[in-house]
């Protein structure tokens, strides 16, 4: 017997806390559900809570966003949800502060509003109508508590679906199960290009190799990760995405082209390997401020 199943997605927590800096953000969430979930859960609805981002931040961030929420709009089991982007500059003391006192310092802040609120006001809403059989939440916010003992007191479970490799405090203990969202899975669960129209950011494309080859360098074969991230990135792209590069990025490149030639002469040693990844770790860092 399938369960009708229904999926609340927390966008900005699931983001910041699996995606950013990853090479997985142009995430099919329908599948991961499918995948992480059991074959009785038949997935009726994805309803995705996040917020329109501002150009103040990055310039190019709302482009971004809208090419991967059309993108998500084109399935009709998704459904989006948006709440509000703030982002304005607020006065500051600098850390640490001086024993004279503190030193202000304008920064720009910026925070979202709403979605755990259209999320846990959704979650109970549906579970009160019951408009289902299971629920499943994707986040690891502890303000999601509290909906989700209510809706699992009204006897309908709800799972939890998290990122971290334990669920916040509590967090878990009031889900009826957690699943915890495997890199494996974020990896499988990647949507067309283009997808309903709708076409994956370029500088996403261009920034994936680099993002994929610390993994690799981490987890797997450095020497690998090494060869596929230069096929990828040649020296065109690499300035198509950086333009006229600070120094040290492009010493970073220039250090892994130079150690990409020693290993292919099987000469890199621990230090070597160790400088490698570290220079692969700038270049992610420099990629995910463009």
């Amino acid at each position: 017997m399938k369960l009708r199943t229904r999926v609340y997605v927390d966008g900005f927590n699931l983001y910041y806390g699996a995606l950013k800096g990853t090479p997985f953000r142009w995430l099919d969430l329908v599948a991961l559900a499918r995948k992480s979930l059991s074959a009785k859960n038949e997935i009726t609805r994805l309803n995705y809570y996040t917020a329109r981002v501002s150009s103040k931040v990055k310039a190019d961030s709302p482009a971004k966003q809208q090419a991967y929420l059309a993108a998500l709009a084109s399935s009709e089991l998704v459904k989006i949800h948006l709440g509000n982007f703030v982002a304005r500059t607020r006065r500051l003391p600098e850390h640490p502060i001086p024993e004279a006192g503190p030193k202000f310092v304008e920064v720009l802040w910026s925070e979202e509003k709403g979605s755990d609120v259209n999320l846990a006001s959704h979650l109970v809403f549906d579970g009160c109508k019951g408009n289902f059989d299971v629920a499943v939440v994707i986040s690891n916010d502890t303000d999601l508590i509290e909906p989700i003992r209510l809706v699992t007191e009204l006897g309908k479970p709800v799972g939890l679906l998290t990122h971290a490799s334990r669920p916040a405090e509590k967090l878990g203990e009031v889900a009826s199960f957690v699943r915890n969202i495997k890199r494996a899975h974020l990896r499988a669960c990647q949507l067309e290009n283009p997808t309903g129209g709708a076409h994956k950011p370029a500088k996403w494309c261009l920034q994936d190799p680099i993002f994929e080859a610390v993994i690799g360098g981490k987890t797997g074969d450095l020497a690998r990760a090494i060869d596929l991230l230069l096929a990828e990135l040649n020296e065109d792209r690499f300035l198509e995405l950086f333009g006229k590069p600070p120094k040290w990025v492009a010493n970073a490149y220039g250090k892994i082209r130079s150690l990409a030639e020693r290993k292919r002469a099987r000469l890199l040693d621990p230090d070597e390997r160790k400088q490698a990844l570290e220079a692969l770790e700038a270049l992610a860092r420099a990629a995910q401020s463009r």
